[in-house]
């Protein structure tokens, strides 16, 4: 199984070593790539980086670990909040509600 871990904050980067640990693909998207590259290359190969996009479509499962603000809203639409036109995202993913 494969998870799309968005955003590397304080919970996306706690998370994703555990993730690895049991053996999970983990696939990271962050605002600057740079900054998931780098986390990725410290988790060894199960670890990656990716655009969002590239992410979400690589995935199974999908853990949106953002804040909320202008930029992301956690009720809109999955598409709306994470920048990704609709069509794009897995069957399945049409809304984000926490």
């Amino acid at each position: 199984m494969t998870t799309a871990i968005i955003g590397a904050g304080n919970t996306g980067s706690a998370v994703v070593p555990h993730l690895t640990a049991g053996g999970e693909r983990v696939v990271l998207a962050v605002g600057d790539q740079a900054d998931a590259a780098a986390l990725a290359g410290t988790l060894g190969g199960l670890a990656s980086a990716a655009p969002v996009k590239e992410a979400i479509q690589a995935a199974d499962v999908v853990l949106l670990a953002v804040t909320t603000g202008p930029r992301f809203s956690m009720t809109a639409p999955a598409s709306v909040s994470i920048g990704v036109p609709e069509a794009d995202l897995p069957r399945g993913v049409r809304h984000v509600r926490v």
